[in-house]
């Protein structure tokens, strides 16, 4: 990790491509790593989760699709903050909460490594668009929770598993959501602003989860849900989505942003004209 080089761009640095996971039988899983020229103290961090279907994408994707991704952190990194972008496993590599899992493992890499890389421990921020809205949705809701987390796994020549990760070492402060994926079910109740309905994304949970969410198990569509997960120990929420969007409804950031109001999360939602 310290020996990966840094690729100045100007206003900052990064490392592009370091290894936070590696599974047996499985990818290994990168970061990218986006730092302040001259950072010397340690600073805010905010995980980047990027969109894609939870089928498509990579560390460099930004908020605003493509590969937009190493300009905007940067940018956003020259004001004084650690900008990570993260990878995570497909639907065609693993099911549901794989991706819930890779993001916790995320978080908790940069917590161990915070010193490496200038990061105040005590500030780490989850961000995410669409799929990956959801991901950051969960990691601040999921603060605690180990069922999420996989079963242990022996160790090399049959040792003993590693002990479990030390306790909330996966949770973060806040997060920023754009256009998040928070419900099963308001797929199918709303009509898209072309008077399509949202049904024809019930597919891309479909490959998610393994089966069709009106067929899952209640207690797979229970470990799915984010509602049920709120509770006033929840950290502040910032949700954009655009009142003209097309892939995921509107909808579903108003009962998201509802609900965490209705159990005293500080949160706002912006409501951004356009798709």
């Amino acid at each position: 990790i310290l020996t990966q080089p840094q690729v100045d761009v100007g206003k900052a640095v990064i490392l592009p491509d370091v290894i936070y996971s590696r599974l047996p039988g499985f990818r290994p899983l990168k970061l990218g790593v986006y730092k302040p020229k001259g950072a010397a103290k340690p600073l805010p961090a905010v995980i980047w989760f990027h969109g894609g279907g939870w089928a498509a994408g990579d560390q460099r994707g930004g908020p605003f699709g493509g590969t937009d991704g190493p300009a905007f952190f940067a940018e956003v990194a020259s004001h004084g903050y650690v900008v990570v972008s993260a990878q995570y496993r497909f639907v065609n590599e693993a099911k549901f909460p794989a991706q819930v899992q890779d993001a916790r493992a995320a978080v908790r890499f940069l917590r161990a490594h915070a010193a490496e890389y200038h990061i105040d421990p005590s500030q780490i921020f989850a961000a995410g668009g669409s799929a990956g809205g959801y991901l950051s949705t969960m990691l601040g809701l999921s603060c605690g929770d180990a069922s999420l987390d996989p079963p242990a796994r022996p160790g090399p020549n049959g040792a003993a598993p590693p002990p479990p990760p030390p306790a909330g070492s996966e949770c973060v402060s806040g997060v920023i959501d754009t256009y998040p994926v928070t419900d099963l079910i308001s797929l199918s109740m709303f009509n898209n602003p072309t008077g399509a309905p949202y049904s024809s994304q019930q597919g891309i949970l479909g490959a998610f989860l393994g089966c069709a969410p009106a067929m899952c198990s209640p207690a797979l569509q229970q470990e799915f849900g984010v509602a049920q997960r709120i509770s006033a120990k929840s950290p502040p929420f910032l949700i954009l989505h655009g009142d003209a969007d097309t892939t995921v409804p509107i909808g579903e950031s108003q009962n998201f942003a509802a609900a965490l109001k209705a159990k005293g999360v500080s949160s706002q939602l912006i409501v951004v004209p356009g798709n």
